[in-house]
């Protein structure tokens, strides 16, 4: 079995990992396409420069250009289809829906946590960052469905 893609996020020396893909490219003939998951600006053109083919961002797509290489993925709190139709028309190459998901009978999130999102207010994460008292309920969010705190998607 051959692997496409591979999706690397929020990791330490993500730098090493995409090394190691290339490399591997280049021995084998193959390409595999490389997404890294980014919450700053600094790292997405870090990655840019490291050669990936796409740069997931959240929160910070504004500050960064979406024309030309790598390709720009919109991911972070994306729940209605006029957000998606947003974000296209804004320029992006895609979007990655996770948090809508969470939602379905095939999520294994036990009620109290899909309990807390549909307390939360699931505004783009652009928005939900604007204020302390946004980022007090996240952090709330956050324990309460177990997302690790070097994750917190904040730019």
């Amino acid at each position: 079995m051959t692997v496409a893609a591979v999706w690397f996020a929020f990791g330490v020396d993500l730098d090493k990992y995409v090394d190691q893909v290339h490399a591997y490219n280049t021995r084998t003939g193959r390409k595999t396409f490389i997404f890294v998951n980014l919450s700053s600006v600094e790292d997405a053109r870090r990655a840019a420069l490291k050669g990936v083919d796409a740069v997931v961002v959240q929160a910070i797509l504004r500050e960064f250009e979406t024309s030309g290489s790598p390709l720009v993925v919109a991911a972070g709190g994306i729940s209605t289809g006029a957000r998606i139709a947003s974000l296209l028309t804004m320029g992006v190459d895609g979007v990655v829906l996770g948090t809508r998901f969470l939602f379905t009978p095939e999520c294994t999130y036990t009620a109290a946590k899909k309990d807390a999102l549909l307390c939360a207010d699931l505004k783009p994460l652009s928005a939900r960052w604007r204020t302390m008292k946004s980022a007090a309920q996240m952090d709330g969010l956050r324990i309460a469905i177990d997302v690790p705190f070097q994750s917190d998607g904040r730019p």
